[in-house]
């Protein structure tokens, strides 16, 4: 997808701005998602049924996923069995009512990010009552590469309750230094 606004949708179940399911790669490219809402993943929800049917959604250069709100989890992204990369875009000022305001892992759903130079990537000032940033759990792993020249940022986000920034159960995360 590329150079398009999808904005003010809603679905009762997932996926208010996009909905991602089964085998399929989706890369979006100068995209917005805007104030969009659902019961999970506000803007874009992503899941798989098992390992052999993973989505990949890949968010590359000035692609913004905002102001989205979710009743339950995942103001924006993922859910089951499926790869997020974040290489260059925005997720910034979505909600969920419970847990993971920006980003909600869970079962082996696989959160990544390279930041191209010149590029800002992360996550901003979203909210959630446990990992306003990122909520992971169930073996999700989640690795953020960055570098001086070409920050993660990570920044703003907030959480009522625990994991402002990042919570993990059960999980694995690499994360150099470079976060911001």
């Amino acid at each position: 997808m590329r150079g398009g606004t999808p904005a003010g949708g809603s679905s009762a179940l997932g996926g208010g701005g996009l909905l991602i399911l089964g085998k399929v790669f989706v890369v979006l490219d100068d995209e917005t998602f805007i104030n969009n809402e659902s019961g999970n993943g506000g803007g874009v929800l992503i899941a798989g049924w098992n390992s052999n049917n993973r989505p990949t959604l890949q968010i590359l250069s000035d692609s913004r996923i905002a102001n989205n709100s979710a009743q339950l989890s995942d103001g924006s992204i993922c859910y089951d069995y499926a790869s997020v990369y974040i290489d260059g875009g925005v997720v910034a000022q979505n909600t969920a009512m419970e847990t993971g305001g920006s980003v909600y892992l869970h079962k082996s759903c696989v959160l990544d990010s390279i930041v191209v130079p010149g590029s800002v990537t992360g996550l901003f000032e979203n909210q959630a009552q446990r990992g306003g940033g990122i909520f992971a759990i169930r073996n999700s792993p989640l690795t953020i590469q960055g570098d001086a020249s070409a920050p993660f940022w990570l920044a703003g986000n907030g959480a009522s309750i625990t994991g402002g920034g990042i919570e993990g159960q059960g999980g694995r995360a690499v994360a150099p230094p470079s976060i911001c």
